[in-house]
């Protein structure tokens, strides 16, 4: 099981801003490296992408899970506008996979 950022949370991250909007800022296919404020770098793929990386890694895709918090909750990740955004729109992805 792993976790990363969805692809519509990075598409609606407003850079100047500091935070997820309601509003797309990036273009879907193309995201890749993702600066981050640390100087790390995190990289964002497609949920295709996702697939054939983890079936040509010979790994079996058991679910894909897109945690909704309740209304008034906020994500864990990083500040949104609105606090609820992850309620209406999937922030993060939760894979489960195995090895055959």
């Amino acid at each position: 099981m792993f976790n990363v950022a969805s692809p519509w949370f990075e598409s609606c991250y407003d850079v100047a801003a500091g935070r997820v909007t309601t509003t797309l800022q990036q273009d879907h296919f193309g995201l890749s490296a993702i600066a981050e404020d640390s100087g790390a770098t995190s990289y964002q793929v497609t949920y295709g992408g996702w697939v054939r990386i983890l079936r040509g890694a010979g790994l079996i895709i058991d679910d894909l899970i897109e945690p909704r918090p309740d209304l008034g909750t906020s994500n864990g990740y990083k500040e949104t506008d609105p606090p609820d955004w992850a309620h209406r729109w999937p922030a993060e992805l939760l894979w489960l996979t195995h090895k055959p």
